[in-house]
């Protein structure tokens, strides 16, 4: 390690936990940040063009199988959820009676409206991979929170 490759920062992990942040990581994130804009630009120069892709993305997960967050099971039974905005898959299930309840997925309460929904029996084994992966993480930040406020009642 060279003088070079200072300490710029610290990662926050799913536990909670903090670990060093080194300049080549730091340049290294966001050279992959600036790449990424860099390729919606190019891809989406303007918000017609993100309009038919985000359109288009929609009818690709329809095409997997994803439906309407309106059309979710009522019946307390559990399914796979994507929410717009989010690049993970999770279990959900809805709770109380429509149109008025909502869907519990992970420690958040949505509206129907915002999401697909998904059987799990019907997911793709790399679905299925992603929801694990997804789940496990959640999971991780489920038990930080529980730490952290239990530490908070103890003091």
């Amino acid at each position: 390690m060279s003088d070079d490759d200072k300490i710029v920062g610290h990662k926050t992990m799913a536990d909670g936990s903090h670990i060093p942040l080194r300049q080549s990581e730091a340049s290294e994130i966001w050279a992959r940040v600036e790449a990424s804009n860099q390729r919606r630009r190019m891809l989406m120069p303007d918000s017609i063009a993100a309009l038919d892709i985000l359109n288009d993305a929609r009818h690709r997960l329809h095409d997997e199988g994803w439906k309407a967050g309106c059309y979710c099971p009522k019946d307390g039974s559990e399914f796979a959820v994507i929410e717009y905005g989010s690049t993970g898959i999770f279990t959900g299930f809805y709770s109380g009676k429509w149109p008025d309840g909502y869907v519990m997925c992970c420690d958040f309460v949505h509206h129907p409206d915002g999401l697909l929904w998904k059987p799990i029996a019907d997911l793709s084994e790399p679905e299925r991979a992603k929801m694990v992966e997804c789940m496990e993480v959640d999971h991780i930040m489920h038990e930080r929170d529980i730490a952290v406020f239990g530490a908070m009642d103890q003091g």
